[in-house]
């Protein structure tokens, strides 16, 4: 398998909402995106997949190994094969991809919910910072196109911690500011509860609120062209937003189920992203 091959297969495969956002791009940034997004898969599965401590903190600091084996030009796992064309091409700093990691390492043997400041942190490193990469491969140089990645990047990250609620409680972790938790009369413990409490549906509504307004902001900002550009961050945008409507139709059950878009729902997203 070469190594586009394989970070298709890990970060965008058939169905999901990479695979449909990244429908109608040019082969050349396609197959730019796609390395990036496997390296946040790859660094992304360590916290959960790995149960010790330990063997956490030394993957990921091999991933750092990795990243910087790229800048030196020698590549050898399958992304960073991927990675290092991207990189020469597009003059990537290596900071941006160890940001990556120090936000995943946030996670590895935390046994209390983030504060405010710390999930701001969390979000900053794992999501923001990853569409602050993707931006500078389709809009280089832009601050207008960096500022909206920035932003689009915490909406999307928001709507994935409400849709994974449930599954991420039973991991031992949530995203949800232990404030907040505690403004409505919330503790970690009610959240392993098998049914949404009512106090835990009226939080997430909130939330749900407000990452719909920033959403709609957000895109509203950009014009035709700019659209364009940004046309896979938008679509991400978009099909987080239409899942936030459905959870909320759903009365925000997170901890029931899942709740996710039919591949039919994500295609017509997609698809009329590419005239609007």
């Amino acid at each position: 398998m070469n190594p586009i091959s394989y970070c298709e297969e890990k970060a965008a495969p058939s169905g999901s909402d990479n695979y449909y956002a990244l429908l109608g791009l040019a082969p050349e940034t396609r197959n730019a995106l796609l390395p990036l997004m496997a390296f946040a898969c790859e660094v992304s599965t360590v916290p959960r997949e790995c149960h010790d401590t330990d063997v956490a903190i030394r993957t990921l600091d091999w991933w750092r190994q990795q990243v910087a084996a790229v800048y030196r030009g020698d590549a050898s796992h399958p992304v960073c094969q991927a990675l290092l064309p991207v990189i020469q091409a597009h003059d990537l700093p290596d900071a941006w991809f160890m940001e990556i990691i120090d936000g995943h390492a946030m996670d590895i043997g935390r046994e209390t919910p983030f504060d405010r400041h710390d999930l701001q942190l969390y979000q900053q490193r794992t999501a923001s910072t990853l569409c602050l990469m993707q931006a500078e491969i389709t809009c280089p140089g832009s601050r207008e196109a960096q500022k909206f990645a920035a932003r689009a990047g915490n909406v999307i990250a928001g709507v994935r911690d409400i849709q994974m609620l449930g599954y991420d409680v039973r991991l031992g972790r949530h995203y949800l500011d232990k404030e907040v938790l505690t403004q409505h009369g919330l503790d970690a413990s009610q959240l392993y509860s098998p049914v949404t409490p009512d106090a835990l549906g009226r939080l997430l509504a909130q939330q749900a609120q407000l990452l719909r307004s920033n959403g709609k902001d957000l895109i509203s900002t950009l014009d035709r062209g700019q659209r364009v550009q940004l046309r896979y961050l938008v679509t991400r945008l978009r099909l987080s937003l239409r899942l936030l409507e459905r959870i909320a139709d759903d009365g925000f059950r997170v901890m029931e189920h899942q709740i996710h878009l039919t591949p039919l729902g994500k295609w017509w997203i997609a698809w009329r992203g590419r005239w609007s």
